[in-house]
């Protein structure tokens, strides 16, 4: 039964299309209710492929519908590792360029090419202990501070600046060159990258003209070293594939732009003010507004919904997708202190004033819920303090034990959402948040300084999947 059901309907699509596709989520929750077993599933999806990678969110809504860990494994067979060099004690690593070597003191490791290197030649990597500075709120900030010098004191111009995305983590980099008469010129590239408390930074400097065969060689062997940053543990699926839908407020209007993981605009999709909903199996629809609360289900396809040119999958259950704009009141207020905000903030507990917004939403590769939540602080009588918005991003158990803020900020006046939008990237290995100023910002899942991906006044962000 199984094999007439599963072939009749694989086959219909090949006809229809005179090819076969790869195959998608509904195409392999087909099979799996036709009870096919793994050997067969692995001969289907040797022969037709994959359309959607194993995300931590696909994973879990493959095993909800039946899938074992032989279809699992039948489905995305596990890759071996690139071969990394650890930049500990950060837990990140990197991709020495073939043939070349990485000579480590302390937490210093400094590249060189086989062949020797020529004076002025430089490529080093260094971790260390990131300490707060009130002048740095974003990863740009550091790198503007790290730059100055070099603008400053030593003559060189900003050639391209901005984000740089890497397996599973983003960072931003500057590129630099200093041309004098009758002198070299001299690039320098510095990359910055932050997870939890440590950073690493990737600085290239070489000096001579851009055809100068070593010169290329430099730029390849740097190229490759910032884009194998990642970290510890398996490559995460779908960040070559990761997209950006960001409804932006711009001079002409509100517009649904395309963003890429460098922070690049890709394409303006609608001017029309839709609201854009996802989930976390990768699919992104424009929906009108319904009301101020929006929720959708797998069970009820919302009106007037528009698909923006992705893969099809089925939108998450409600209880995986928590719904944005959610005004707590006094209710939320009372709750988040249970989840533990009030016991986090102890020190300021008579200047803090109940949450006045909070957003969830569930971690696909947890137990955890990620929370946007702010609250204001108000002075203490007699002191020369100002009254502030706060916003923390936290991860709180779903069970209302367990804290663990991931950022949190401060901006003057009140009743002002200061963090909000919170999502996962597709690889489970990024968090995504709106904050009011900078715009869509991007920090690793354990912490780490954010990184803006969009400038400005965003209105909503989800990141979906680009078909195959």
């Amino acid at each position: 039964m199984y094999t007439m059901r599963a072939s009749l309907a694989l086959l219909i699509p090949a006809v229809l299309f005179g090819q076969q596709r790869p195959l998608d989520l509904d195409d392999i929750g087909g099979l799996l209710a036709a009870g096919v077993d793994a050997p067969a599933l692995t001969a289907t999806a040797k022969k037709r492929g994959v359309s959607v990678p194993g995300t931590p969110a696909v994973r879990k809504w493959l095993r909800a519908a039946g899938a074992m860990d032989p279809h699992l494994a039948a489905l995305f067979p596990d890759e071996a590792p690139p071969e990394q060099t650890m930049l500990a004690p950060a837990r990140l690593g990197f991709a020495v360029p073939e043939g070349w070597k990485a000579n480590r003191t302390d937490r210093t490791w400094a590249l060189e090419p086989p062949d020797g290197a020529p004076s002025g030649f430089e490529l080093i990597l260094r971790v260390t202990r990131w300490t707060p500075d009130p002048r740095v709120t974003v990863l740009q900030d550091l790198l503007q501070l790290r730059i100055t010098p070099y603008l400053e004191d030593h003559g060189y111009r900003i050639t391209s600046q901005g984000p740089v995305p890497a397996p599973g983590i983003t960072g931003v980099e500057a590129r630099l060159l200093r041309s004098r008469v009758g002198e070299r010129p001299v690039f320098v590239r510095l990359a910055l990258f932050q997870h939890r408390e440590w950073t690493v930074s990737v600085r290239l400097a070489v000096a001579g003209a851009h055809t100068d065969p070593f010169v290329t060689r430099a730029h390849t062997a740097g190229q490759a070293v910032i884009t194998s940053i990642s970290p510890d543990g398996p490559r995460p699926e779908g960040d070559k594939r990761t997209r950006y839908a960001v409804t932006a407020v711009t001079p002409d209007g509100n517009r649904l732009l395309l963003v890429d993981r460098a922070g690049s605009v890709l394409r303006d999709i609608d001017p029309e003010p839709r609201t854009v909903c996802g989930d976390p199996l990768g699919s992104v629809h424009l929906v009108r507004p319904v009301g101020p609360t929006l929720m959708v289900s797998r069970s009820g396809r919302v009106p007037d919904a528009t698909d923006i040119g992705i893969d099809h999958a089925p939108l998450a259950d409600p209880e995986e997708h928590f719904v944005p704009h959610a005004d707590m009141g006094k209710t939320g207020g009372a709750m988040v202190r249970l989840l533990g905000l009030g016991r986090e903030t102890r020190p300021v507990e008579r200047t803090f004033r109940l949450v006045h917004h909070l957003e969830a939403i569930a971690d696909p590769g947890s137990d955890w819920l990620l929370c946007a939540m702010d609250a204001n602080h108000l002075p203490l009588p007699q002191t020369s303090q100002k009254a502030q918005a706060s916003g923390v991003l936290a991860y709180v158990g779903k069970d209302g034990q367990g804290f663990r803020p991931l950022l949190r900020c401060m901006s003057p006046g009140l009743d002002h959402v200061v963090l909000r939008h919170p999502r996962f990237s597709p690889s489970g290995r990024e968090v995504l948040c709106i904050h009011h100023r900078q715009g869509l910002c991007i920090l690793p899942r354990d912490g780490g300084l954010p990184v803006v991906l969009h400038p400005g006044r965003v209105l909503g962000a989800e990141p979906w999947i680009a078909p195959r």
